[in-house]
């Protein structure tokens, strides 16, 4: 195979970044606060240890990204009830009306991504890239 699997995956998550910046420019969020944005709205009021989980990034960065959100008033961080060591991260009402909007960007730039495969072709790109990620979560 003359292809570099790594290589090719690389320039594929250059490409969806930049294609993802040009998505989120009207919600004024960056593609590295999509990730965090995107499981909020999945589950609000995650603290940030679970974000740094689920987005798989460093602790840094998470706090990073999150103060960035928060100054943009789309997030606040609360102490944990639970553990006074950690803080809870909510959505602002200004993060929820953007909910419905944002969701739709992104599905559609999923279709935009994924144009060009079928069903079968699609399951199985996902299941070679959820096994790519396992190997390097295994080592």
């Amino acid at each position: 195979m003359d292809k570099n699997i790594g290589f090719e995956i690389a320039l594929l998550a250059r490409s969806i970044s930049l294609k993802m910046s040009e998505v989120l420019k009207p919600f004024g969020i960056k593609a590295g606060e999509q990730p965090f944005m995107a499981q909020l709205y999945r589950q609000d009021g995650m603290t940030q240890e679970e974000l740094t989980a689920l987005v798989r990034v460093d602790k840094s960065v998470t706090t990073k990204t999150l103060k960035a959100l928060e100054a943009k008033g789309l997030i606040l961080r609360e102490p944990n009830e639970k553990d006074g060591r950690s803080k809870r991260v909510f959505l602002t009402k200004e993060a929820e009306g953007l909910r419905a909007p944002f969701r739709k960007a992104l599905e559609e730039f999923g279709d935009r991504l994924t144009a060009g495969l079928d069903a079968k072709e699609l399951n199985a790109a996902i299941a070679c890239i959820e096994s790519m990620q396992k190997a390097l979560e295994d080592e």
